[in-house]
């Protein structure tokens, strides 16, 4: 069975960009923390009969990783996140752990994805596209924008496990982006990783573990950014994660001023 042209042309570019960035002494990785293949993934929690966050969890070896997205989701339960939340975007869904239960708790009408990875894009669309009481709207993500999305739209905007790994400038550009695309009294919420955090113990561990992917934030500059933006904090937690702690952030945006 002869392979269509384009299909042959895009094989063949990708192990000339192979073997050229192996020639130069570089290694091509997909972007993200510890890319999960969608298509593997899938099959093996299907197989355990369980949800692909159960799956995932269970196969880490540090047991106070397990639970983890669910405590994550008590806390935002606990400081009010999901009440009157109509419209809800999310910054890198990827296998939709977060999605389900932001569903569950806001069940918003209309829920908006940003996801780089095309894989796990096909498998939200296949299992969510299809839900009646939520319209589901899957952008083209570009690594900084939330252009796709009108401003003053949503209600909450979150992301997890994305700022952890972006350059500093691309992880302000986009909690800019979610302030833009925020109501006025709306909430973001996310993780990243600061530097208040990180000590010579904390760096020794990193060192130890087979991740590289950390973006350090400095605290001060960070929190003072967020002032500046007259963003409130309404709850701020750590969790266990990768060889520390992840810094969670629950902030809302500035109300509109009273008549």
């Amino acid at each position: 069975m002869k392979q269509h042209p384009i299909a042959f042309g895009k094989a063949l570019l990708k192990q000339i960009v192979f073997r050229l960035t192996q020639l130069l002494g570089y290694r091509l990785t997909k972007p993200g923390l510890g890319y999960i293949l969608a298509r593997p993934t899938i099959m093996a929690a299907r197989k355990k009969g369980v949800s692909i966050c159960q799956h995932l969890e269970d196969r880490e070896s540090d047991p106070r990783k397990r639970g983890k997205r669910d405590r994550i989701i008590q806390k935002l339960k606990e400081a009010g996140t999901f009440q009157e939340c109509r419209s809800v975007c999310e910054i890198g869904a990827g296998t939709g752990m977060y999605l389900e239960k932001v569903l569950e708790l806001a069940q918003p009408s209309q829920y908006e994805v940003y996801e780089t990875a095309s894989d796990w894009v096909r498998y939200l669309k296949r299992t969510h596209s299809g839900n009646a009481a939520c319209k589901f709207i899957f952008h083209r993500a570009d690594g900084h924008t939330l252009k796709e999305t009108k401003s003053g739209t949503c209600d909450l905007v979150h992301a997890h496990g994305v700022f952890v790994y972006l350059p500093l400038l691309a992880t302000l550009d986009y909690i800019g982006e979610a302030i833009r695309i925020c109501r006025p009294g709306g909430r973001i919420v996310f993780d990243c990783l600061l530097d208040s955090y990180f000590d010579l113990e904390t760096v020794k561990a990193w060192q130890m573990s087979q991740w590289r992917f950390p973006v350090i934030i400095p605290a001060a500059l960070f929190r003072n950014w967020l002032a500046a933006h007259d963003l409130r904090i309404v709850d701020e937690f750590s969790e266990i994660f990768a060889a520390s702690v992840q810094n969670y952030f629950i902030l809302q945006k500035k109300p509109d001023k009273p008549q």
